[in-house]
């Protein structure tokens, strides 16, 4: 039975492997995304690698392209940067932005005329 790898990236050692594998994109050498986070890997030293799999691979293409946050927020609540009262404000700050969003994005749909129509319509049937 294989073994899970228990390695966790620090925030340094993430950013190296989505330098290097930057770095392998720049060259213009085409490769599979498992075969560019073996090389990129080989900024680490042996002992910190991971064994390749679908989700290591998709985070660091995702990385690569901008999409995924580089440290998570374990690591950074791990050395002490974000409390929980932190990350509470945080969250209420996120929840009352998407409220304030998603009111804006209602208006707009209430004031489509064909919304307004279907609406006269919903309401004259009952």
């Amino acid at each position: 039975m294989a073994t899970k790898s228990r390695i966790r990236w620090t925030a340094e050692e993430q950013e190296a492997v989505i330098t290097a594998a930057k770095g392998l994109i720049a060259k213009g050498s085409k490769m599979t995304a498992d075969q560019r986070l073996a090389k990129a890997q080989a900024a680490l030293p042996k002992n910190r690698r991971r064994p390749s799999n679908a989700n290591l691979s998709s985070w660091l293409s995702k990385a690569v392209r901008g999409d995924a946050p580089v440290a998570k927020a374990a690591a950074v609540a791990g050395k002490g940067g974000v409390g929980r009262a932190q990350v509470a404000v945080s969250s209420s700050t996120l929840t009352q932005a998407l409220i304030s969003a998603g009111a804006v994005v209602l208006q707009g749909i209430l004031t489509d005329r064909g919304v307004q129509r279907a609406f006269r319509q919903l309401v004259g049937k009952a």
